[in-house]
């Protein structure tokens, strides 16, 4: 009985290839997701916000998540390419990303204008934080999302030495001037600070009730 090894061989390696087309193609999947569910999710979340907020939005980055199984899209609304955001369809069930966004930079805005350059000698940083309120998902007004929220206005600096008199006066200074420019109405607005020596903090915080 002849045996036809050269048959036998390429057999071989055409199951060997298909092996590794399969274990490759699956491999793929798992790390960058489907392409055709990308394409899907993608249409869908563009349709979710246009229809919200009755404007044109671009998908500046797409990237799938492989640890949450979930692809996540980095857009921006196409009369403002400054104001990004990422989101997934998963996060858009209970948080509205742009709104975030677009209700942190109006405080972060309000803040900047009252303080002016006044206390540029600080070197300090601001970052402005919203507690979320689910119930807003998707309220295309402006004013009336801020006054379903609460934001914190955070502030920090660097001294030589604490001293928390004068750390205070400061501090006092910027919450006035913050709290006379406050001209909408917010759920709720706490204005914070952490000053650092190099080696200790010092924290204080108020809350604007307006």
């Amino acid at each position: 009985m002849n045996i036809n090894w050269k048959k036998i061989v390429l057999f071989a390696l055409g199951v060997l290839t298909a092996i590794v087309l399969f274990f490759g193609i699956n491999l793929y999947l798992a790390l960058e997701g489907s392409p055709f569910e990308k394409w899907q999710e993608r249409r869908e979340v563009v349709r979710i916000y246009e229809e919200a907020y009755g404007k044109e939005f671009v998908v500046e980055e797409s990237k799938f998540d492989y640890k949450r199984n979930e692809f996540e899209f980095t857009l921006y609304p196409e009369d403002d390419p400054a104001m990004t955001f990422r989101t997934s369809l998963n996060t858009m069930r209970y948080k509205d990303a742009y709104g975030e966004v677009r209700s942190r930079s109006h405080i972060h805005e309000i803040v900047s204008e009252a303080l002016g350059s006044d206390f540029d000698y600080l070197d300090y940083t601001m970052n402005v934080f919203e507690n979320h309120n689910p119930t807003d998902v998707f309220e295309p007004d402006l004013i009336k999302r801020l006054s379903m929220n609460s934001y914190t206005v955070d502030f920090s600096w660097d001294v030589e030495r604490i001293y928390s008199a004068e750390i205070d006066a400061v501090f006092e200074d910027i919450v006035a001037r913050i709290e006379d420019a406050l001209n909408v109405e917010l759920g709720e607005l706490k204005v914070r600070s952490s000053v650092y020596d190099g080696e200790e903090y010092y924290f204080k915080d108020t809350i604007i009730d307006k």
